[in-house]
């Protein structure tokens, strides 16, 4: 039942994500309120991501972070980077942030795969 709900959710999320970033028109300001509405939705599902991989939840979101990389292969350093964006601790150029927009929806992409991989467990 949680493989299904964090299935559902991050493909749910990863689709309006991605429509979300076609909306932006590629403008810096909006990339950057993007990021910043978008990424607090994923921490639940990394939580999911533990549950399913058996591990205890996390209450810290850089312990979050690391526990979610080793079960899933998450890269840790891109979400490092939106949240540093999203609490505005570092400030990116605009064509820094259309790569970073594309290396998220990638990752998001990459973790929907490990979330349905459990199915064949």
């Amino acid at each position: 039942l949680v493989r299904l709900q964090a299935e559902r959710e991050i493909k749910a999320k990863l689709l309006h994500l991605r429509e979300r970033f076609v909306e932006t028109g590629g403008n810096a300001k909006k990339i950057t309120q993007l990021i910043s509405i978008s990424l607090p939705a994923f921490f639940s599902i990394f939580q999911a991501v533990l549950f399913l991989n058996d591990q205890q939840p996390s209450t810290t979101m850089s312990e979050l972070l690391a526990h979610a990389s080793r079960s899933s292969g998450l890269n840790t350093s891109l979400f490092e980077t939106l949240a540093a964006v999203r609490n505005r601790t570092r400030k990116l150029k605009p064509g820094e942030l259309l790569s970073l927009m594309d290396s998220y929806l990638e990752e998001v992409h990459r973790l929907a795969m490990h979330i349905d991989s459990f199915i064949h467990r």
